[in-house]
């Protein structure tokens, strides 16, 4: 699939190298194309372009790139920044860039700074905003738009209101009808995911067909959630959001608990046979059963901070992570618990004996979180996903296996030899595979 985006022409200067044509085209999910065209009284000898990406990061993400082209007085240049290496652009994103040219004179001549949004024009897309949210979908008419849109609202209302995380930055959220309509356009994604939150970009993608109410209702929540707790933990200090904490709020969001796994998690915690808290900091169970029970632990967990300890608490927590601190020191700071007195008293508030403490090894550099894959060394948060719902069948004895997760190429600098790593995240991502609550 290939957008066209941008075509500028720029008026002719008096000796200095002078722009015709300069134009960007987006062949998703694989590259973005660079190209311009040029003109001077003397022969032009280099061509460089520099662009980056609009997003939340640690400094500016600028890169540079020095583009191969046939000297002379009338030339003609283009680059393409490879996304299987840089990392998927989601759609919504905004993408700047301009070029420096210099003639055998030394004169310089250098663009304005364009920028293009990154859009799917395979779909004829409709949008409706409230608030902070602006909406996009491009299946089903007004009403369903709508009712998604509320959905979106009330979601980021209860964030606010119940779990006192208050995000007012602008959200874009992309419906798609089908999971591999969002595959098609973001690189390493199963054909089944169903929703995708980018922190950095404050752009949701998720796909809802409509009459999937009770999806709508799970998806939009959950992965609003992740944009907001993402969003406010970010830092350039490496601290990170545990696993538990991160999928917990999520599934706070969604409001509506699994009857049966809050049973088994009660239950387990009350025989003893369920895994402490310290466990579920950096993945889940990659075994399906035992993955849902990982989150509804999670869930409960965090429902019994906000509830016994308020909302304001947890506003507090993240920006203990967000200001650098560990999850352990964040925690003692704001509650006067760490990560095991946390799991003790949440146990104990419904009679269930403590466990002991897992022997977690220290490492330098923390494992990458199975669902949040927040990798340290870019400081910038990777997507998040949750699976949308298969299609309704009898359900099964035994709860489905789900695959471990796979991590996809992750580093590689958008462009060549001294060119800055641009977005750090954007280099890093990894494909996290969770199993539906």
């Amino acid at each position: 699939m290939t957008l066209w985006l941008l075509n500028v022409a720029v008026g002719r200067a008096q000796t200095l190298p002078i722009v015709i044509d300069d134009r960007i085209t987006v062949s998703l999910p694989d590259e973005v194309t660079f190209a311009i065209e040029a003109s001077g009284d003397q022969p032009i000898t280099s061509i460089v372009l520099t662009y980056g990406i609009t997003a939340r990061t640690c400094q500016e993400a600028v890169a540079t790139q020095a583009v191969e082209f046939e000297p002379g007085r009338d030339v003609e240049a283009s680059w393409a920044l490879d996304l299987r290496k840089a990392g998927s652009l989601p759609i919504g994103a905004e993408i700047w860039w301009s070029w420096e040219l210099i003639d055998e004179t030394g004169a310089r001549s250098t663009t304005e700074r364009q920028v293009a949004r990154i859009d799917d024009s395979r779909f004829a897309w409709r949008s409706a905003t409230r608030g902070p949210i602006t909406l996009s979908w491009h299946t089903g008419d007004a009403a369903f738009g709508a009712a998604l849109l509320a959905i979106a609202d009330a979601s980021l209302n209860r964030i606010s209101q119940d779990a006192g995380l208050v995000f007012e930055d602008p959200i874009q959220v992309f419906i798609y009808a089908q999971p591999d309509e969002i595959a098609e356009v973001i690189l390493f994604q199963p054909e089944w995911v169903g929703g995708l939150a980018f922190p950095e970009h404050n752009i949701v993608m998720a796909a809802i067909a409509p009459g999937e109410d009770a999806w709508a209702q799970e998806v939009l929540p959950h992965e609003l959630m992740h944009l907001v707790s993402g969003a406010l933990t970010f830092n350039c200090r490496g601290a990170q959001l545990p696993t538990w904490l991160s999928e917990g709020l999520s599934r706070f969001a969604e409001e509506r608990a699994d009857a049966t796994f809050a049973a088994q998690v009660r239950d387990r915690a009350l025989a003893g046979d369920l895994p402490p808290l310290l466990s579920l900091a950096n993945q889940f169970s990659a075994f399906g059963n035992e993955a849902r029970v990982s989150y509804e632990q999670s869930r409960q967990v965090v429902t019994f901070m906000i509830e016994t300890y308020g909302a304001d608490r947890m506003a507090d927590l993240l920006a203990g992570l967000q200001s650098g601190l560990a999850i352990d020191a964040a925690l003692i700071k704001v509650y006067d618990l760490d990560t095991q007195s946390l799991d003790s008293a949440w146990r104990a508030s419904f009679g269930a004996p403590t466990r002991p403490a897992a022997r977690v090894t220290p490492i330098s550099v923390p494992t990458l979180a199975l669902w949040t894959a927040v990798p340290q060394a870019s400081a910038t948060l990777a997507p998040t996903d949750t699976p949308r719902p298969p299609t309704p069948t009898p359900a099964p004895t035994v709860a489905p296996t789900a695959e471990a997760p796979k991590t996809s190429p992750t580093t590689g600098p958008l462009g060549c030899g001294g060119s800055i790593v641009l977005l750090g995240g954007l280099a890093w991502f990894v494909t996290r595979r969770r199993v539906r609550l």
